[in-house]
């Protein structure tokens, strides 16, 4: 299976997501669209009992803020999530993840540096691969 790369730019709708699977070979459920606030949310189903994993981007976090991100499924037990950012910003900042429970975690953003604070994009997954 192909899993094409999109921006969120290029997300208007659930029917744009429809098209990234078009021979419907992951039964329409590699991905999750949560459209109420510049989120997208996928989830690679584990299919018989192998590891599962979602991912996803969240836009507009402020430096100097935090956001809670929280799964459209909950995972069995707490998964491993790694982030990095996913803009082409020139900005100096950090970005963390903590707090992580089967139901979510929490993504810290700060400033490297004076200046205004901006609004990054970042980039998440999180899978429970490898626990027992």
């Amino acid at each position: 299976m192909v899993i094409q790369s999109y921006g969120l730019e290029d997300i208007e709708s659930v029917d744009d997501i429809n098209d990234i699977d078009p021979t419907n070979k992951a039964n329409g459920r590699v991905l999750v669209y949560r459209s109420a606030s510049d989120k997208l949310e996928y989830e690679l189903p584990s299919g018989g009992g192998g590891a599962n994993v979602k991912g996803g981007f969240e836009s507009a976090i402020t430096e100097g803020t935090t956001r809670a991100v929280v799964f459209a499924t909950a995972f069995s037990s707490t998964p491993d999530v790694v982030i990095s950012f996913a803009d082409n910003s020139a900005e100096q900042s950090t970005c963390s993840a903590y707090s992580a429970s089967t139901t979510g975690f929490t993504i810290g953003v700060e400033k490297v540096g004076g200046g205004q604070s901006r609004d990054r994009i970042v980039a998440w997954n999180a899978t429970d691969a490898g626990n027992s």
